[in-house]
């Protein structure tokens, strides 16, 4: 499949999308940003917890619509697929995969933190029966559910905003499991943020490396990855080192997604087996 590299226009004010960062358990996002030894998931599951992330992409042009989320479905390999989402967050996105019955036949959608999953399970009571039985609502960390996956028995797997927590090391882990579950022809999707991105300009820099810089939050402490432009590249050849063929890179910008008056930047990779 040829590589498609793309740029988007900032998602409209009458689309909806959302980001759902989050990572998982026992990760480090680098050693250069371990202060102490809270993990970035036990990180997110406290701002959960503390409702911090209330709002921070609600009623944006990013809460259920997004140009890599709609790449994603789009380069499914056929109808009737099982999807995973790894970090699901606030679930907007694995419940928008749901109503896409033909495409997709099941969700799998995972998350660490117990306060995130719990107000996903009491949303989706407010969905037609038909989505929820398409739905699954489980709370782990990504490496110990990725584990109990069966080789070859997934079509896609979505991750928006989680592996840049992750250190190039984790990430590999993560990509090699990852083709591992997935059928022949199977996607994996993966997004990071970019710099410039409306956190990035709130932290503090941790460290310069190959693939951007990694800045921790001065409100929730959390260390992140803002990618450069020449990291892209980096990325991509991450997942080239574990056997995926890129098929599309996009960027793309989602207003007030975080912080009001400001951008959410992001750029996603879409690879196939």
């Amino acid at each position: 499949m040829t590589q498609n590299i793309k740029k988007a226009q900032s998602v409209g004010l009458n689309d909806k999308f959302d980001k759902h960062a989050n990572t998982t358990k026992g990760l480090v996002s680098n050693n250069s940003c371990v202060t102490d030894e809270t993990t970035p998931a036990q990180l997110f599951d406290k701002v959960w917890k503390e409702n911090i992330y209330k709002g921070f992409s609600h009623q944006t042009p990013g809460e259920s619509k997004t140009p890599f989320l709609d790449t994603f479905i789009e380069q499914l390999p056929t109808d009737g697929c099982r999807v995973v989402e790894l970090g699901a967050g606030s679930y907007d996105h694995a419940f928008r995969m749901a109503k896409e019955d033909i495409i997709i036949e099941h969700v799998t959608a995972v998350e660490y933190s117990e306060t995130a999953v719990e107000s996903a399970r009491q949303r989706s009571v407010a969905l037609d029966a038909g989505v929820q039985s398409r739905l699954s609502i489980e709370c782990n960390d990504l490496f110990t559910f990725m584990n109990k996956l069966e080789a070859d028995s997934i079509h896609g797997i979505y991750a928006n905003s989680v592996l840049h927590f992750l250190t190039p090391q984790e990430r590999e882990d993560v990509y090699r499991k990852a083709y591992k579950a997935l059928i022949a022809g199977g996607i994996v999707a993966v997004s990071f943020k970019m710099r410039g991105d409306a956190l990035h300009k709130r932290g503090t820099l941790v460290e310069e490396t190959a693939a951007g810089a990694l800045v921790r939050d001065n409100t929730d402490n959390i260390c992140r990855l803002f990618v450069s432009p020449t990291g892209i590249d980096v990325l991509a050849d991450e997942l080239r080192s574990t056997g995926f063929h890129i098929t599309t890179i996009i960027q793309w910008a989602v207003p007030n997604y975080n912080i009001d008056g400001d951008d959410g930047k992001f750029v996603g990779l879409v690879a196939a087996r």
